[in-house]
């Protein structure tokens, strides 16, 4: 612009300058530079992340998204390079795509892309993502890298996202980068596909092929008591398995046996044998003195008082016969004999004491012997019996036994161990009872059968021991009892008959005269000078005196 002499100098317009002095003219502010505000000498350069692309410019323009300048007095911004972006306005430079993304769009719309599905970025700025390769897999966006299939999967080809489970009976395990499943081992399995490893086949089972889904269960009378093998092994004697499976042999219970390897079940002792304890190979015989009557017994029992069991192996025992016991003792071997003095009557009985007025004087009796006529016993275990005392007596028909009897009155015995009593002889007598011997029969008495009587009227006895009282002669009398001499009758009285009693009065003209004891005659009134108007009749030596009345 031109100026005159009449006008003023004018400042420079918005992008323009001028440096000279007395200029005529303002410049238009080169490219990359700006100048916003008038009158002013020079431009600025735009700084970096603007630019200024055209003459007059009054200001710098931002540098879009997708653009960067990392230069003062740009006249224009640089597009983002590959791999990188920017997603702001006056971008000084771009922003590398971080690891795990690549950058995609136009240039004024780069943005960072997360690495889709298989696929992966390990490095910044990148234009791409890389496939996974084989044998690993990526299942996430954005990722850094690819995984290794887990073990039990594979991949067979790159860019995998996802593996593939291997079949039951296989898995992987790295060893050829998981391209392959490989079939399980022996003693191994895998019963679900895509398993992580196989397992071991758990105790009570085996595998004994490779490639093995499942494990096979050891039979019954086997076992396995460790894991991941490819047999079982036997039960020992004395054990057993019951069920398929086992992880061990339980040994046979008490009362039972097993003689055989790999059974599954023991037997039961049979009768007369037990086990007491378990894992019995072979059941034990009952020793003599015990017995076990039922099957399957862990124990044997005692024989019980008077039996006995003399074998091994008995299933009873034997009852002891009359005569014999096992003295209340139990677990005998032998029936031992009842000793003297004991009896045993029937089968498995004790010996008992033979009862008072019984004995036995030889052992082994099945019953004891009731004590002898004669004899008696008072008390319990006699081996005899001891003989009736003197007085005494027992017979056959005695009810008890365990006493003797005191004769009877009128009887005695003179001995020792009597069955009868004797009567006492004639003209004898016992008034107590058990006499020993017989009194005579005081005079005054007499007696039989053991007894004495008071000799009667008419009668006397003058000595002892009379078995029967004399009757009084004729002419004498006894009107007592219990006398030991007949009196003269009376003058004037007689007796005509033996053993009178009283005498009677003599009859008209006659009488009877005793001149001297034990002598009477008669005489005749006439001739008598004692007594007038008598006569002597039966003349003789103990003749009486009768007197006649003439």
């Amino acid at each position: 612009m031109e100026v005159t002499s009449s006008e003023q100098c004018s400042a420079c317009d918005p992008g323009k300058f001028n440096n000279f002095t007395a200029g005529t003219s303002c410049w238009d502010c080169p490219g990359g530079q700006f100048q916003s505000t008038p009158g002013e000498t020079s431009c600025l350069f735009c700084l970096p992340g603007y630019f200024a692309n055209g003459a007059r410019s009054g200001f710098c323009e931002s540098c879009p998204v997708g653009r960067f300048n990392d230069v003062s007095g740009s006249v224009d911004c640089r597009a983002c390079p590959v791999g990188k972006f920017n997603d702001k306005v006056n971008a000084t430079q771009c922003q590398d795509c971080r690891p795990g993304t690549f950058a995609q769009g136009t240039i004024e719309n780069i943005v960072c892309a997360q690495c889709p599905l298989g696929r992966y970025n390990n490095a910044s700025a990148q234009a791409d993502c890389l496939e996974c390769e084989v044998g690993r897999f990526q299942d996430d966006l954005g990722q850094t890298a690819c995984l290794s299939c887990p073990n039990g999967t594979i991949s067979t080809s790159t860019g995998a996202f996802v593996c593939t489970a291997c079949p039951a009976g296989k898995t992987s395990l790295g060893f050829n980068e998981n391209l392959v499943c490989d079939s399980c081992a022996l003693g191994k399995y895998a019963d679900i596909a895509g398993l992580n490893e196989c397992l071991k086949c758990p105790p009570g089972s085996f595998a004994d092929k490779l490639g093995s889904a499942s494990c096979s269960l050891c039979p019954e009378g086997s076992f396995q008591d460790e894991a991941g093998t490819t047999f079982c092994k036997s039960c020992s004697p004395g054990r057993f398995a019951e069920e398929p499976g086992s992880p061990s042999c339980d040994p046979c219970p008490r009362g039972t046996s097993s003689p055989l390897e790999a059974q599954s079940f023991c037997q039961a002792c049979p009768l007369g044998r037990f086990a007491n304890d378990t894992g019995f190979l072979e059941c034990l015989n009952c020793v003599p003195g015990t017995f076990q009557s039922a099957v399957g017994g862990s124990a044997c029992e005692s024989c019980p008082p008077n039996s006995v069991a003399k074998d091994f192996g008995q299933d009873s025992c034997e009852l002891c016969p009359p005569g014999r016991s096992t003295n209340g003792f139990q677990r005998s071997l032998e029936c031992e004999a009842c000793l003297v003095g004991y009896q045993q009557p029937s089968f498995g009985l004790n010996c008992t004491m033979c009862p008072a007025g019984f004995f036995r004087p030889v052992p082994g009796a099945d019953v004891c012997q009731n004590c002898d006529p004669g004899t008696f016993g008072n008390s319990s275990g006699l081996t005899t019996c001891a003989l009736c005392e003197v007085g005494k007596y027992r017979d056959s028909l005695s009810l008890s036994s365990t006493t003797c009897f005191d004769c009877a009155i009128g009887t005695f015995t003179p001995g020792l161990g009597r069955e009868q009593c004797e009567v006492c002889p004639s003209g004898r007598f016992s008034q107590s009872l058990g006499a020993t011997s017989c009194t005579p029969c005081a005079i005054g008495s007499a007696g039989s059968n053991g007894t004495c009587a008071s000799c009667s009227l008419g009668k006397f006895s003058n000595v002892e021991g009379l078995d029967s009282c004399k009757p009084c002669d004729p002419g004498k009398f006894n009107s007592k009892w219990n006398q030991t001499t007949c009196f003269s009758c009376q003058p004037g009285t007689h007796t005509a008959d033996l053993g009178s009693s009283v005498c009677s009065n003599c009859s008209a003209g006659r009488l009877f005269l005793e001149l001297a004891p034990s002598r009477v005659i008669s005489v005749s009134l006439e001739d008598s000078p004692l007594v007038l108007g008598t006569r002597a009749v039966s003349p003789g030596p103990s003749a009486l005196m009768q007197v006649v009345q003439e």
